[in-house]
């Protein structure tokens, strides 16, 4: 249904994700062996997902719904300008006027099995919505969200892919994938702090990646597509990005300044991970 790291980490990802403009037309100028894993759309294959969506009315309309709220966009906020609280407000509303109708839609048509884990998450997003910054914060919650997203991958039939983080590049990120939902495995292998960042390039644009990151913020913006919020890991943590893959280029991206080696504090004033070689660009077919 859901997988969210804590609180802290959630907001540190969506505020170093305002680095996409601070990046976009600035003056800024590893690798693990963890082969990728992959399933076919039915979930059969030699990958981590082994169950069919199909399998039942309740089980393919809890995938619709837990996909919704894997995929939903980010809280709109005014990164640039934005203060700690201003984000902490935003993320609020979000969690009141995004999240809670998806979540809804999720627990209507949540198997049985999975009820538990699904009270817990709901709980934290009603917390959230009501202005509780620590809702994420808890180990019964980070527990429940790895147990739900497992589920996700086992029954649904979803492509997974491991990517791991170095400094200062992504490894096993290959050139083609196949379209359909993805959950892309995300572990940080590295010492600094590293996320990953999915963007669709929009029908007709030919622009390389450089040239997108070259450009001004509105402009670039305007030739791509964010897809939902960032996947982000602090040194040997693990996160993941669950993205519905249509065929088009994409970019993959990481935004994090160089010298962060933890969510706490305020980020650096380094040059974003980008500038070092850390973006990759692939076709989906």
């Amino acid at each position: 249904m859901m997988k969210r790291p804590s609180l802290r980490t959630a907001l540190a990802a969506v505020a170093i994700a305002s680095l996409v403009a601070a990046g976009c037309g600035g003056d800024d100028d590893a690798a693990g062996d963890g082969a990728a894993t992959e399933t076919d759309a039915a979930g059969t294959g030699s990958g981590t997902g082994t169950g069919d969506a199909g399998g039942g009315p309740d089980e393919a309309a809890y995938c619709t719904a837990s996909l919704a709220i894997d995929t939903a966009p980010a809280p709109e906020i005014d990164y640039p300008t934005a203060t700690p609280e201003d984000i902490a407000t935003g993320m609020q509303a979000w969690a009141e006027d995004t999240m809670k109708p998806l979540v809804a839609d999720a627990v209507a048509v949540s198997p049985a099995e999975i009820q538990g884990d699904v009270e817990i998450m709901t709980a934290a997003v009603d917390q959230m919505a009501a202005g509780d910054p620590t809702a994420f914060d808890v180990p019964d919650v980070a527990a429940a969200s790895d147990r739900l997203h497992q589920y996700d991958l086992d029954t649904c039939g979803w492509t997974t892919h491991a990517v791991e983080a170095t400094e200062y590049s992504f490894a096993n990120l290959p050139d083609e994938l196949p379209a359909g939902t993805t959950s892309f495995e995300f572990s940080n292998e590295g010492h600094e702090v590293h996320e990953l960042i999915v963007v669709k390039k929009n029908d007709g644009v030919t622009d390389s990646a450089e040239d997108l990151l070259a450009l001004p913020e509105d402009e670039a913006m305007g030739k791509v597509t964010m897809l939902g919020s960032p996947a982000f890991a602090e040194p040997g943590q693990t996160d993941d990005k669950v993205v519905d893959l249509e065929p088009g280029d994409y970019i993959a991206v990481c935004f994090i300044p160089m010298g962060m080696t933890s969510a706490d504090g305020p980020p650096p004033d380094g040059p974003p991970h980008f500038t070092q070689g850390m973006v990759a660009e692939f076709t989906v077919a």
